[in-house]
């Protein structure tokens, strides 16, 4: 009988990396040093249907971007929004096959060795990925992701924090601003309904 070599898959399955959904959105508050070019708040809204995900995307990231465009080309930069939203969208068109599936990927062989490892190789092979303080992994896997993928200066945290206080302020001006426009809308609408018969 031929013996098959045996396989070794490290993974995040059935550990606290796995964030559950509605434990999520605490990791949208981590520190690390925000995006340079963000020029909006960046916000996480966490859906189960894509319906829900499609409305939001037209309400919160379409429409604003037919807006705004006019307001960035009268500021004179020399960036579409339109061009930004048709990448993001086409960016979660990509990823949505592997965010909207569940994986199991088996790591039995993994914990096997590691339970055969004696104190020192525990320490030199850290592989436990309950050991991991998951808060800590991933504020540096955004600043990581920021440094190297994205190529930015992550030494300018208090300069970004400030601009971050900006779009903070900003984002929910408007958003009262919108929310304070549609109230009044609705009630003018329902009090001429309501007058009219």
């Amino acid at each position: 009988m031929e013996e098959f070599p045996q396989v070794y898959n490290f993974s995040a399955n059935k550990s606290k990396l796995l964030v559950p959904m509605n434990n999520f959105a605490d990791f949208t508050k981590l520190e690390y040093t925000h995006f340079k070019a963000a020029v909006w708040y960046q916000i996480l809204f966490l859906v189960k249907t894509k319906y829900i995900y499609e409305i939001l995307k037209f309400l919160v990231q379409t429409i604003p971007a037919f807006l705004i465009e006019p307001l960035v080309t009268l500021a004179g930069w020399n960036i579409s929004i339109k061009k930004v939203n048709a990448k993001l969208n086409k960016i979660a068109a990509v990823l949505s096959y592997f965010l909207l599936n569940e994986w199991d990927i088996e790591s039995k062989n993994v914990f096997e060795i590691w339970q055969k490892l004696n104190v020192n190789d525990r320490e030199i092979f850290r592989f436990d990925l309950s050991s991991i303080e998951t808060r800590s992994y991933y504020t540096n896997l955004m600043n990581g992701l920021k440094k190297y993928t994205l190529k930015e200066d992550t030494n300018e945290y208090r300069r970004r924090q400030e601009v971050n206080v900006r779009l903070i302020v900003l984002h929910c001006t408007v958003k009262k601003i919108i929310f304070g426009v549609t109230t009044y809308t609705l009630f003018k609408g329902i009090k001429g309904i309501l007058l009219s018969s």
